[in-house]
């Protein structure tokens, strides 16, 4: 029988394989492989603090350790980021009335790297399309029911992204639309559409077909 490392191998304090650490590290067991990937978002976080410190950029809320494997945080980490369907129903809405965008287009500004759902590079147009638990909907979020506090503060700090990404993007020269998932299709459509029309494009040559801009496409 394999004797089980105590040494470069081994992190922590305890484990449920009869020694007095953690979490072996060569293991494929559940509960080492999630005590690793949480020893590795702590570091992370660690390095990430230093970095703005040493820059001098405000710190955004940090996340308290990682809860324990659970059904609830094993659903909670499935959700979708993108192509949810809200984003789906708006894109395929917009093309069908002639709207050519790009799908979560990276864009850096002030050093922070985003992803908007929908982005008119020509017309510096982002559309971010929030869903109302995480991003806290004013009128659809609740509180998650978590004791050891770790999704409460990731919430809190998914709002805080939010307000510093928007803010970029407009010192920038973006224009930026937020629309929540609960807002009616043509609402949102609607919405897109106005934000479209004030923004503007890049000059145009003399004679090209004005049709082009009555269809949207950017």
């Amino acid at each position: 029988m394999r004797e089980v490392r105590k040494t470069k191998g081994l992190v922590g304090n305890t484990s449920s394989h009869g020694t007095s650490y953690r979490y072996d590290v060569g293991c494929r067991c559940n509960e080492c492989r999630e005590a690793h990937n949480a020893k590795s978002r702590e570091t992370k976080q660690r390095l990430r603090k230093r970095r703005l410190i040493a820059k001098g950029e405000p710190l955004i809320q940090q996340l308290p350790p990682s809860p324990p494997p659970s059904a609830a945080s094993a659903s909670m980490r499935s959700n979708r980021h993108r192509d949810t369907g809200p984003e789906l129903r708006l894109r395929r809405a917009l093309h069908a009335r002639g709207h050519r965008y790009r799908v979560a287009l990276p864009i850096t500004v002030a050093g922070v790297r985003v992803r908007p759902d929908l982005v008119y590079p020509k017309r510096k147009l982002a559309v971010f399309v929030d869903g109302c638990y995480w991003h806290c909907c004013p009128e659809h979020g609740r509180a998650p029911s978590d004791p050891t506090g770790y999704w409460k503060a990731k919430l809190q700090r998914n709002v805080e992204r939010d307000l510093a990404v928007t803010d970029a993007l407009k010192a920038a020269g973006w224009h930026v639309i937020r629309v929540w998932e609960h807002v009616p299709l043509d609402d949102a459509v609607a919405l897109v559409e106005a934000a479209w029309q004030k923004s503007p494009g890049p000059p145009r040559q003399a004679g090209l077909d004005a049709r082009t801009d009555a269809a949207g496409t950017d």
